[in-house]
């Protein structure tokens, strides 16, 4: 998919490192992105998203409660693409990580093809439909 210039990606992560990385590799693949600490952060951002990549651990949060509390918000917000992000990919996380609202996710550590295959696929799926439709689907490779 041809990614339009203004589309941008918030990257929700509490380490700053992974924020570092994947913004990094979000620029180097032609999309906008801010990388984002926290909700309030997320929530003033939210303008400017078409995607956001919330990992599931974010110290005292959990990201799937953040999920939730996102669906919950009117218009536009409540329904851009979520990523899950998370480093435990068992089948009741994923099921969880369903639940709330999560259009797909991604296992740490994920590789960039990856990363792009998932966000590429989301918005894609958000130029056909008026809203995303709610699937999961695993990385084609997850690491062992």
């Amino acid at each position: 998919m041809s990614v339009p210039a203004d589309y941008c990606v918030g990257v929700l992560d509490d380490s700053p490192s992974a924020r570092l990385v994947t913004t990094r590799l979000l620029t180097r693949k032609g999309y906008r992105s801010l990388p984002l600490e926290s909700y309030a952060q997320l929530l003033q951002a939210a303008p400017q998203l078409d995607l956001i990549l919330l990992d599931i651990s974010l110290g005292d949060l959990d990201g799937r409660d953040l999920a939730r509390a996102l669906r919950e918000e009117p218009g536009r917000l409540g329904s851009l693409p979520l990523i899950a992000v998370t480093a435990y990919a068992d089948a009741p996380m994923v099921e969880s990580i369903q639940d709330a609202g999560f259009n797909g996710y991604l296992h740490k550590p994920f590789r960039p093809e990856h990363l792009y295959a998932k966000i590429d696929d989301c918005l894609s799926t958000l130029l056909r439909t008026p809203a995303p439709a709610a699937t999961l689907k695993e990385n084609p490779d997850p690491p062992a």
